[in-house]
């Protein structure tokens, strides 16, 4: 099974976020594969876990939920 990963909790504003993901891209970017979809950070996302529903559930035209919808559509793609 080939290692995948996505990115989440991402920040486009916020240094530590765009160092971890250039860090991670560098020194395993050669060796696992990582989506090119990606999950920023979410109130909505966060509020999901109080109210014990998914984001689907909770947010469903959200950006939240396009973001998860993407990575789920980009494995499937890739999976074919």
């Amino acid at each position: 099974m080939a290692s995948l990963l996505t990115f989440t909790m991402q920040s486009d504003h916020s240094n530590l976020s765009k160092e971890v993901k250039k860090t991670i891209e560098d020194n395993y970017g050669n060796n696992i594969r990582i989506f090119k979809s990606i999950v920023n950070y979410s109130i909505k996302a966060a509020e999901t876990s109080a109210v014990g529903e998914s984001i689907f559930a909770y947010d469903p035209a959200g950006p939240i939920a396009k973001s998860y919808m993407s990575v789920v559509e980009e494995l499937i793609c890739n999976e074919k």
